[in-house]
């Protein structure tokens, strides 16, 4: 069951709602190997904090269960979201969260949460259908391919860039962190619900599919053209590889061309998430039908290096 807008829940008075004392508990231990990177993605994701949960809930996302810190049960006696959407889906859960809710006592959720200051609310979710690759390809202009990137940080950030500078799509390939480990989420700061993702892909496969629908396959290495005398045709993909090496020689040879950033001072590398941010916005800049702001920002640099960590 999917909640687009968040229902009442009156954790005081539902007969479905559990209250969990001990770390022992079947649900905590599922919510503890999830933490801990011990899963697979079929087990589902947490998201940790009333504002993230509220974001994924937004998004369609599936609850399994609710874990509330004792004590903070009211934050969710609301019956919609905080951004006054009170009457979407009114008809819908129509007994709310309650059989879905988790009361904690504040040990626990210190257990439990992998912040320094634990939030009041952990949210365990059904992991998401898959994206069809085509239909995210049709309806995309510019696509980020990611090639083993394993950094969940750098991930997240991508993740938000690619939504805030206007790729509608991204692509891992196998070998890469996975989009529903929780530092992803924290990272993307509500993104990583609202991007079209498609994960495991071979290289030569993405290669393929990119192709069939037009776009041009860009890869960023040290040895390509100046990023600034770069063309961008109506569709493309950029290719960036794995914090440290950087794409494999497959890619950076099966690529139509390559580009390069450029750089000042003696710094060898960008970080992944940075080097995508940069060739996201160069993008952007040019093709001011794709933004609702534009703001100028010429580039006055004039060196050049590879795009990895």
């Amino acid at each position: 069951m999917c909640y687009n807008a968040f229902p009442r829940v009156n954790p005081t008075a539902g007969k479905n709602v559990k209250r969990i004392e001990s770390a022992r508990n079947p649900l905590i231990k599922t919510a503890f190997r999830l933490q801990r990177s011990q899963f697979k993605d079929s087990d589902g994701f947490l998201v940790e904090g009333e504002k993230l949960i509220r974001e994924a809930l937004r998004s369609g996302a599936a609850l399994k269960c609710l874990f509330i810190t004792e004590g903070y049960e009211s934050a969710w006696n609301d019956n919609g979201d905080r951004n006054g959407n009170r009457n979407r889906n009114r008809n819908r859960n129509r007994n709310g969260l309650e059989e879905y809710v988790a009361v904690l006592p504040e040990k626990v959720m210190k257990k439990l949460s992998q912040l320094e200051n634990p939030p009041s609310a952990i949210g365990l979710f059904s992991p998401p259908p898959p994206f069809d690759l085509n239909q995210a390809l049709e309806n995309s202009r510019t696509v980020v391919v990611l090639d083993r990137v394993q950094d969940p940080g750098n991930l997240g950030t991508i993740i938000r860039s690619c939504e805030g500078l206007g790729a509608e799509c991204l692509i891992l390939l196998k070998g890469s962190c996975s989009p529903l480990n929780p530092k992803v989420i924290r990272a993307a700061a509500g993104s990583s619900f609202r991007v079209p993702i498609v994960p495991n892909l071979d290289g030569p496969e993405a290669l393929s599919q990119l192709r069939r629908h037009g776009f041009r396959c860009i890869a960023t290495a040290g040895d390509g053209k100046d990023l600034r005398n770069s063309t961008f045709p109506e569709r493309c993909a950029f290719f960036l590889g794995t914090e440290g090496t950087g794409l494999s020689n497959f890619l950076r040879d099966e690529c139509d061309e390559r580009i390069a950033i450029p750089m000042v001072g003696v710094t060898e590398s960008f970080n992944v998430s940075i080097a995508t941010a940069i060739c996201l916005y160069e993008r952007l800049r040019r093709k001011p039908a794709m933004m609702t702001t534009t703001v100028a920002a010429p580039m006055t640099v004039q060196s050049t290096a590879q795009v990895t960590t």
